[in-house]
């Protein structure tokens, strides 16, 4: 772990276990030319990148010892100052950890949310609450931070193609739910709908993404659309609503409870 070279932006990433966007995004800050710090809550599975030339630490983000403990071994690597801090996990608790080195460094925070904080994602709405949080906590930063000279910027990924569903294929609805009897099969359609044909490789869209944050405000989607300020890109309302309906297939099951209508009635 040699550590920057005079002169070179260094980059912290959470959540950067193989498979992941984390990862993704160390290889293509790696090849940009960045210092890569690399963490993960197994650093033994950060060896690859390790190898590379990048540094890898142990950083649990539900850990207030473990984020201590990593702050002050960053803080020997960039001599307290940070470019760029990457959060796909751990936002708020990191934020405020590092807070310190971005404003030395009149640096660059970088929070992953998702394009469902913004369109319904059928089967998921926790997610979407808490992507949508992400998304309004980083601009209420922007704000906050701009006067120390630190930039803000969220991304709102879309479908990338990732390992994040490969534990949730065997989820199945709870005893109980109202979907048991008409949905399920739709249920399980869904848990593998991010990851299916019209899913970005993660590379890929790092790669995209990495390549639009020159310093502006700037939120993205995964299809590597961008777009300055608080202008978006996707279809909201009446619209919005009648395509979600129709990609996470809710018509089916209104057709479906329709039917069950008529039924209950002809007996």
């Amino acid at each position: 772990m040699a550590g920057p070279k005079p002169g070179q932006k260094t980059v912290l990433i959470t959540g950067c276990t193989p498979g992941g966007i984390g990862h993704a995004l160390c290889l293509e800050y790696h090849h940009k030319g960045l210092y890569v710090i690399a963490t993960a809550r197994r650093p033994e599975v950060l060896a690859g990148l390790a190898e590379m030339g990048m540094s890898a630490l142990q950083l649990d983000v539900t850990d207030q010892d473990s984020i201590q403990a990593c702050e002050e071994q960053v803080a020997t690597i960039t001599s307290g100052k940070l470019d760029i801090l990457t959060n796909v996990l751990g936002v708020m608790a990191t934020v405020q950890a590092f807070a310190g080195q971005l404003v030395a460094a009149r640096g660059l925070i970088v929070n992953f949310a998702s394009l469902a904080a913004v369109v319904p994602y059928v089967f998921g709405a926790a997610f979407s609450a808490s992507k949508g949080a992400v998304v309004s906590y980083s601009r209420t930063l922007r704000q906050e931070l701009a006067p120390f000279g630190v930039r803000v910027t969220v991304v709102m990924a879309g479908t990338v193609r990732t390992t994040i569903d490969d534990g949730r294929r065997s989820q199945t609805l709870p005893r109980g739910s109202i979907y048991l009897d008409r949905a399920s099969d739709l249920y399980q359609w869904r848990l593998g709908y991010s990851q299916g044909k019209s899913a970005m490789d993660a590379r890929t869209t790092m790669l995209c993404c990495v390549g639009f944050w020159d310093g502006g405000d700037r939120i993205g989607s995964g299809m590597g659309q961008y777009v300055p300020g608080e202008s978006w890109t996707v279809v909201r309302g009446m619209a919005g609503d009648l395509v979600t309906s129709y990609s996470f297939r809710m018509n089916e099951l209104a057709a479906r409870l329709k039917d069950d209508e008529r039924q209950k009635k002809l007996t």
